[in-house]
């Protein structure tokens, strides 16, 4: 099954939708993701859900070798 890395607070519903198709892993710290959890977070996922306040970078995207998608989003709930 394809992981897919969430490095930050998503709806609910959108959780839910994705943990219907997706192994998922999620950030659950409060405030922005670190970059180090980010990069850990990324190794071995498929996909990458961000909130537009993420940093991603290089850095970021050569350690998610197996990354074919990243997503930023703006949420507001």
């Amino acid at each position: 099954m394809e992981k897919v890395y969430v490095a930050g607070a998503i709806p609910e519903v959108g959780l839910k939708l994705l943990q219907e198709h997706f192994e998922v892993e999620m950030y659950e710290g409060k405030g922005l993701v670190d970059k180090d959890t980010l990069i850990k977070g990324v190794k071995d996922a498929t996909a990458l859900i961000s909130l537009l306040s993420t940093n991603v970078d290089k850095d970021v995207i050569d350690a998610g070798k197996d990354l074919k998608n990243h997503c930023q989003l703006w949420c507001w709930f």
